[in-house]
């Protein structure tokens, strides 16, 4: 199997009114303990492109980690952080 980096895409819709403190949340919760475990932030997309009020917005979130056994690594030492969890379920809608 050839190696080379893995790309993870996630995707994530929140209400209006929400944007600003999800990505708030996302760079001082979520991002420094993902990046802890090999993660590497390579975007982050936003649609609308712009805050509207009263429209529900949604962020494409796309990560890499070096390989198949940084994957392994992420997913053994992700699954074992409730935080990292809690975060999605903090989230969401």
């Amino acid at each position: 199997m050839a190696g080379g980096p893995i790309q993870i895409l996630d995707e994530i819709e929140f209400a209006p009114g929400q944007r600003a403190g999800f990505l708030a949340a996302l760079e001082k919760r979520y991002r420094p303990q993902a990046e802890a475990l090999g993660l590497r932030l390579r975007s982050l997309l936003l649609e609308p492109p712009i805050d509207v009020a009263g429209l529900a917005s949604r962020a494409l979130i796309g990560w890499e980690l070096a390989d198949v056994a940084a994957f392994w690594s992420w997913r053994a030492r992700g699954t074992a952080n409730p935080d990292l969890a809690a975060f999605w379920s903090d989230a969401a809608p």
